[in-house]
C-alpha cells in the first residue's frame, strides 16, 4: 500500500500509510485538512462499532464526525470512557441534542459519515475531577472549533 502526500506542490510517497488525512469544509467554503489520530469508516458495521468501543476505553478526547459527501463536520469532546457513548448517541441512537447533525444523517445516511479521534486528553476526566480537567478538555474542543470553523 502506498500513501501520497502533497506538500508545497511536491508529491511524497511512502511504502506504508501510517496516517489518514481528511478534508473538511469550513465556514466561508474554505477547504482545510486534518490528520486525526484514529479514523473509523463503515459506521453502520457492528465490527466498526465494537472497534470504536475497544480502542477508546478509558480515554477522553476530542472527536470529529465528518459528512463524507459535502465535507461538513461536527466537533465534540468526551470525558474518560465516554467516547463510545458519544459516538453511539450522536450516530446510532441520534439522541444527542444536535438537530443539524441528525438531519444530515437522515438525509445522507450513516454510511456517508466517518468518526475521527482528533486528540486524546492525557488526564483522567471523571466525576471526581470533573471541574478542573473537564474545563481543560473543553478548552481543547473550543480550540478545534475555533481553528477548524465547522459550518
Amino acid at each position: 500500500m502506498h500513501c501520497f502526500s502533497q506538500l508545497d506542490g511536491l508529491i511524497y510517497t511512502a511504502n506504508l500509510c501510517l496516517f489518514n488525512v481528511i478534508v473538511l469544509n469550513t465556514k466561508g467554503n474554505v477547504k482545510t485538512s486534518l490528520m486525526p489520530l484514529k479514523s473509523y469508516y463503515n459506521l453502520q458495521s457492528p465490527e466498526t462499532q465494537l472497534k470504536i468501543r475497544q480502542d477508546n476505553k478509558q480515554k477522553a478526547g476530542v472527536y470529529l464526525i465528518l459528512n463524507k459527501i459535502n465535507g461538513n463536520f461536527y466537533v465534540g469532546c468526551a470525558i474518560t470512557n465516554r467516547i463510545n457513548m458519544r459516538f453511539r448517541n450522536h450516530l446510532i441512537h441520534r439522541t444527542g441534542n444536535n438537530a443539524p447533525l441528525n438531519r444530515a444523517i437522515n438525509k445522507y445516511g450513516l454510511e456517508n459519515f466517518s468518526f475521527h479521534i482528533v486528540e486524546y486528553y492525557d488526564g483522567l476526566v471523571h466525576k471526581e475531577n470533573l471541574k478542573q480537567n473537564h474545563l481543560k478538555l473543553l478548552e481543547r474542543e473550543t480550540f478545534y472549533i475555533s481553528t477548524l470553523k465547522p459550518l
